[in-house]
């Protein structure tokens, strides 16, 4: 039984991502985007939007310099709304 005022962390997949729709996120961390995952998944592309999605549904974002100045590049080529 989750209360009010509890702090609940979760470690979420991209898969659990994918079918997250929720916006009670209130700080999301991305802390890898790993090139490991891509033989486990539909495609790169999916992949990474699903891991960037947590950017739309967390009120608060922290990405690493890189992977925020990847995200940067990527977004021209990716649209996360698109994909869900």
């Amino acid at each position: 039984n989750i209360k009010k005022d509890d702090i609940v962390i979760l470690e979420l997949s991209s898969f659990q991502l994918e079918n997250t729709y929720s916006k009670y996120i209130d700080y999301g961390i991305i802390t890898n985007l790993s090139s490991n995952h891509f033989d486990s998944v539909f495609s790169k592309e999916v992949y990474i939007a699903s891991k960037l999605k947590l950017i739309k549904l967390s009120k608060k974002n922290y990405l690493p310099q890189e992977i925020y100045n990847k995200y940067k590049i990527l977004k021209k080529y990716i649209k996360i709304e698109d994909l869900f």
